[in-house]
């Protein structure tokens, strides 16, 4: 639940779509988060941090992870793509999570984001 005491604030750092290759053409959809948390509190808390990235559905869409740190859970109830980060802070500490992915697709085919 919200906390007064502990600070979250979570930025787009970058967006990029691009092609590739000379025969096969294939096109690709990067997208980079950060997320920073950090503990205003006197004592040591724990925290969930949760996201998510795209699934696919058809092989030959692939989707890449890049985290740093890795999440410490993946698909979480059952549900695919969503992200878990579980981890402590100790008083006035922050910690950073940077986290993104790559979606590439033949440039034949489109691609729809879903829910």
């Amino acid at each position: 639940g919200a906390d007064d005491r502990v600070r979250v604030r979570a930025a787009n750092i970058d967006e990029k779509r691009a092609d590739s290759g000379l025969i096969s053409t294939t096109r690709t959809d990067s997208r980079s988060f950060k997320l920073s948390i950090k503990n205003l509190h006197e004592r040591q808390i724990s925290f969930v941090i949760q996201d998510q990235v795209p699934v696919s559905n058809n092989q030959e869409i692939k989707v890449e992870l890049t985290a740093k740190p890795q999440p410490t859970k993946r698909d979480i109830e059952d549900k695919r793509g969503v992200l878990a980060w579980e981890d402590k802070l100790n008083p006035d500490e922050e910690k950073v999570i940077e986290h993104g992915y790559k979606v590439s697709w033949p440039a034949a085919k489109s691609v729809v984001y879903g829910r």
